[in-house]
């Protein structure tokens, strides 16, 4: 867990410093509507704003809190990559918002929103812990309840 939240860390920091060092203020296209340019972000997360995508971040948040609770509650050793990679980008946007005020994002995808890799690095690490979360064939070796698994005291 320690080295992917390393890992991811760094490369959101070392990031955010090639572009802003290389990018300034000019806007990069890449293909289609996809397109690199600074944006300051003060506000929700992937620059949405107060809107409802905000809420829906938010709401994304509070899920990722109660994943990585239940995580910790059963130690699911898996799921301790993707915390780690989760963690890893939440505290580089932290570090952006305690040194500057305001998270550089630096990835226009062409919709609502510009983000940069410890948004990615997030919501891909919540992705992929639900994914194991949910799909985890090992829940019998740690006890879980499964369709075929009754209770000592439940009738047959």
């Amino acid at each position: 867990m320690l080295a992917a939240f390393l890992a991811t860390l760094a490369a959101d920091v070392f990031s955010k410093a090639v572009v802003a060092h290389f990018l300034g203020n000019s806007v990069v296209e890449l293909f289609g509507d996809v397109k690199l340019r600074i944006l300051y972000n003060s506000d929700a997360p992937v620059g949405l704003g107060n809107s409802l995508y905000g809420v829906i971040a938010l709401s994304i948040t509070a899920l990722a809190v109660v994943l990585i609770a239940r995580w910790a509650w059963q130690a699911n050793s898996s799921g301790s990559l993707y915390v780690g990679i989760m963690a890893g980008g939440a505290t580089g946007n932290l570090l952006d918002r305690l040194i500057g005020g305001s998270v550089l994002d630096w990835i226009d995808g062409g919709f609502n929103g510009v983000f940069n890799l410890a948004d990615v690095a997030i919501f891909v690490g919540l992705g992929l812990f639900i994914v194991t979360s949910v799909f985890d064939p090992r829940s019998e070796e740690r006890g879980e309840m499964t369709s075929d698994t009754r209770m000592v005291d439940e009738p047959v």
